[in-house]
């Protein structure tokens, strides 16, 4: 029997070239969230140096693994993968929260946005 519980994906960011997508996964421990990003290229052309960095407010510890890649062809679905968890020091007082910026090289132009990712399940 398994204690974990998952949620249906949702979209971190998206714009007219990249989408990230979080999956995520409960933990047996309640203040944890463990969540899969995949990367969805979905521009007709390809991407360079795809890298995503994350900041979580002071009551959050990430612990973030390497990505799978950093290069995605044109229209390329789910090509990057990348694992992270987050450890919640005042679960049920504040939420899971971050932000994030989005680096990738389009066309020889590197490009470089922000978002904050507030979307997270509910019963996290």
């Amino acid at each position: 029997v398994s204690t974990q519980s998952t949620w249906a994906p949702i979209v971190a960011f998206q714009d007219e070239t990249l989408r990230v997508e979080y999956q995520f996964v409960r933990a047996k421990q309640t203040e944890i969230a463990q969540v899969m990003a995949s990367f969805t290229n979905v521009s007709p052309d390809s991407l360079s140096n795809v890298d995503v960095k994350i900041a979580v407010p002071k009551y959050l510890t990430l612990q973030l693994q390497p990505p799978t890649g950093n290069v995605l062809g044109p229209q390329q679905q789910g090509g990057i993968k990348q694992k992270f968890r987050l450890i919640n020091s005042m679960y049920r007082q504040k939420p899971f929260v971050i932000k994030l910026q989005v680096n990738y090289t389009r066309q020889g132009r590197p490009v470089v946005k922000q978002a904050t990712g507030r979307k997270f399940p509910k019963e996290l």
